[in-house]
């Protein structure tokens, strides 16, 4: 069976989204763990029918699920990360979900807010603090960013499963060589400009992490100010930023089979939190960042004020390799559920919508100055973008189920939500994983590590 799976995590449930290898046409299924916000989920490389999925419930608060049959069902474990009683801490989220190396089979690492790691040796049945990471003379530089203060991106080098790389917003990166038993912070050369000393040991707002499987001395960066990159396993860090319309941005991704290839969609500015002059650009590195090319066809050029956070990108490690991304914003800039594609666009080809939620404030939605070509399966869109045609819709079946997946299918993700009484809530993105591929197509699948953003 080869296939490709996304989990696709929303406010409303767990969504799987899979295709075969050619990726031409996709199937949703759908929601999963319903009326849970999902903040994360992965299907694990070490036994690809087995995945997480870490949840929230304004009731029930944090809980983590688990499946073993590739994301078909799951279940609600039993044990989830607490802290002790003595603490006097209560984990109010779990943000990220990771499997330990690769002769690890039963390990698992979460990542929580507030900050705080925890591990399970016994596949979720019980949950340990790791608590030296807190103890850490660093940790007051932590504060919590406009998301909260919480641990997220958490990569594991396969082959050397002593070795962690964690991010703390806003707390910096952080490296471990015992399994979590100590650490040590790896932010030279990364920018704080928002503090009194633009260069501190800790305090940077890291925004996403990734570890380069193939290359796990290479590690690249997106931060609150700026794109980095390492080759020596976070001891020092390259700014990478020339070339790019702003220093601010959420997502990253990376080739599995490419160490120096790497994606980014920069965003204007801490404070717009939009993609830069309403056009929604892909940047592409295929030389570990010295040069970018923004890959657009198939993507709106216009009045496009689109936020992509931090989880929204994910790739497949297929050959040519297939990057997938979503928007948390509507292009008319006003805050309603998700309303653009979920594109993927092997090396510099034109990007393709799996998934579009149509935009009740602007209908049909923005044209885009280079067509794609869409799938004929799935919800109808209302602008179809590889015709130019506008397709006719149901806009008032809200009960119909075509329209409920429109609405909730979100390959993009919308990580941040206000409550009435203001308080952030936390939802979770978009997994990859391929099945059964030709060895060497695949490394390890890129899952979605995540750390809400802001408005």
């Amino acid at each position: 069976m080869n296939r490709v799976r996304l989990l696709v995590g929303t406010r409303r449930g767990l969504f799987r989204v899979t295709s075969d290898l050619r990726r031409a046409a996709w199937s949703i299924e759908g929601p999963r763990m319903a009326g849970y916000e999902v903040y994360h989920a992965f299907l694990d490389p070490r036994d690809r029918e087995v995945g997480y999925a870490a949840v929230r419930h304004e009731v029930w608060g944090a809980h983590v699920y688990r499946t073993t049959d590739g994301g078909e069902t799951w279940e609600a474990l039993e044990a989830r990360p607490t802290f002790p009683p003595e603490s006097g801490r209560k984990v109010q989220t779990v943000w990220h979900l990771a499997p330990g190396g690769r002769d690890e089979p039963r390990v698992i690492y979460a990542g929580v807010e507030p900050a705080a790691l925890f591990v399970s040796r016994d596949a979720g049945a019980s949950w340990d603090w790791l608590p030296e990471l807190e103890a850490h003379p660093s940790r007051a530089a932590w504060q919590p960013a406009k998301g909260g203060l919480a641990l997220h991106s958490i990569q594991v080098d396969a082959a050397r499963p002593n070795r962690i790389f964690v991010a703390v917003s806003a707390g910096g990166g952080y490296r471990s060589e015992d399994a979590g038993h100590s650490w040590i912070p790896i932010n030279a050369g990364v920018r704080a400009d928002f503090l009194p000393h633009p260069a501190p040991e800790a305090g940077q707002c890291v925004h996403s992490i990734r570890l380069h499987p193939g290359r796990t001395d290479r590690l690249y960066q997106q931060n609150h100010c700026g794109t980095y990159r390492s080759d020596d396993a976070g001891g020092g860090w390259t700014e990478i930023t020339g070339g790019l319309p702003s220093d601010f941005g959420y997502v990253l991704g990376i080739d599995p089979a490419d160490a120096d290839t790497c994606w980014v969609i920069p965003e204007q500015s801490s404070h717009l939190r939009t993609v830069c002059d309403g056009r929604l650009r892909v940047y592409e590195t295929r030389d570990a960042g010295a040069t970018w090319t923004a890959r657009t066809a198939g993507l709106p050029q216009n009045q496009a004020w689109i936020t992509v956070l931090r989880e929204a990108m994910a790739t497949d490690g297929l050959n040519p390799c297939g990057v997938y991304f979503g928007t948390s914003s509507c292009t008319s800039g006003r805050p309603q559920d998700t309303c653009s594609p979920a594109p993927m666009a092997p090396h510099g080809r034109p990007w393709r919508s799996i998934s579009r939620r149509s935009c009740p404030s602007r209908r049909p939605p923005f044209p885009t100055e280079a067509s794609g070509a869409r799938s004929g399966r799935g919800p109808s869109l209302p602008f179809d973008h590889g015709t130019g045609a506008r397709v006719p819709t149901a806009h008032g079946r809200e009960n119909d189920i075509g329209r409920i997946a429109e609405r909730a299918v979100q390959l993009s993700q919308r990580l941040v939500e206000c409550d009435g009484d203001g308080r952030r809530r936390h939802v979770a993105v978009v997994l990859d994983h391929v099945d059964d591929a030709t060895p060497g197509q695949v490394q390890r699948p890129l899952d979605a590590h995540r750390d809400p953003p802001v408005r």
